[in-house]
């Protein structure tokens, strides 16, 4: 059955941002018996904005084949030099904080940590986030500023922290209009090329892992965040190396299939996904600017990955002449 994406779409962003009992109410009135259309918004809906507790990280589930042991945390715990201020968040394995460091210099940071232990595979998977981050460079990707291990063996690291929203939520109260927009998903493009040219896939550019918040000169700018699921381009393609998980609604059909030969082309196909529901949602919705659009969108993210761009750099192109209004 075919999904009519640009229902998908309009939908989401009518109900986003609306409270449980009204966005339930719009979904009954603007799917009315198609099961199969609600399901695929109710999708996107649940992963755009998991609250703190409830999502655990790309699928996992906590204590499976292992004993999980949880540590409670509270705000005034030390962790390092840094005092635990607020919670932002929580998952199945991990958490993040806002946190304080008083000396030698103030300033406030995000610190993320390891809160279950006892799950195979999650402190490796969390060593290699801190590796991943360690090694990128970019204004437009979180920072690693520090990193250690608590007196408990508990891991953590501490970046940035971002002043920021989901993209899309924040795309649409900021009221951002076609030309800011595709300079957002210019800029966006920009950090994940960055990426890939340090042999970094993402595997998890979900609307929630990309914030959306003004820099220093007031524009508002994406910043590309959670690395949890990243791995290295050259890592190989055994099933050692197979990815488990993923945000549901954003993960490329062989993501989705478990394959473990995964490649950029995964990223490539979150971008398109990312560039429908960010631009799409204000151009005009006939005519030929809009087919040419929907035509860069369908390439991205083709079923087959052979038949998308063959990297970011190419995906920005296009939109830079689609932009332009120059032939594609």
């Amino acid at each position: 059955m075919t999904i009519d994406r640009e229902a998908v779409r309009r939908i989401f962003l009518e109900v986003v941002d609306l409270d449980e009992v009204s966005r339930v109410n719009r979904l009954d009135r603007a799917c009315g018996g198609d099961v199969v259309l609600r399901a695929e918004v109710e999708s996107l809906l649940r992963h755009d904005r998991p609250e703190p507790g409830t999502n655990p990280p790309h699928g996992a589930i906590p204590g499976r084949g292992a004993k999980a042991v949880v540590a409670v945390r509270s705000s005034g715990d030390e962790v390092g030099v840094y005092r635990l201020e607020s919670r932002l968040g929580t998952g199945g394995f991990g958490e993040v904080w806002t946190a304080t460091q008083a000396d030698p210099i103030h300033r406030t940071v995000a610190i993320k940590l390891l809160h279950v232990s006892g799950v195979k595979g999650m402190s490796a998977r969390f060593h290699a986030e801190r590796q991943v981050l360690a090694t990128l460079r970019h204004p437009r990707i979180a920072r690693i500023i520090d990193a250690g291990t608590q007196d408990d063996g508990t891991p953590w690291f501490a970046m940035d922290l971002v002043d920021g929203r989901p993209i899309l939520e924040a795309a649409g109260s900021l009221g951002l209009d076609e030309t800011s927009r595709i300079r957002v998903f210019l800029e966006l493009c920009e950090a994940v090329a960055s990426a890939h040219r340090r042999g970094v896939i993402h595997l998890d550019l979900s609307p929630r892992n990309v914030l959306l918040g003004p820099d220093d000169d007031g524009i508002p700018r994406p910043t590309v965040i959670d690395f949890g699921l990243a791995r290295w381009r050259d890592v190989g393609d055994s099933s050692e190396h197979r990815v488990e998980g993923g945000t549901p609604g954003w993960m490329a059909p062989e993501q989705r299939e478990r394959r473990a030969d995964l490649d950029i082309r995964v990223d490539i196909w979150a971008l398109g996904k990312l560039l429908e529901m960010l631009v799409g949602a204000v151009v005009p919705e006939r005519g030929r600017r809009r087919r040419e659009f929907d035509w860069i969108v369908d390439r991205a993210t083709a079923r087959d990955r052979d038949d998308r761009y063959e990297s970011v750099d190419a995906l920005a192109r296009e939109c830079r002449r689609w932009a332009s209004g120059d032939p594609l």
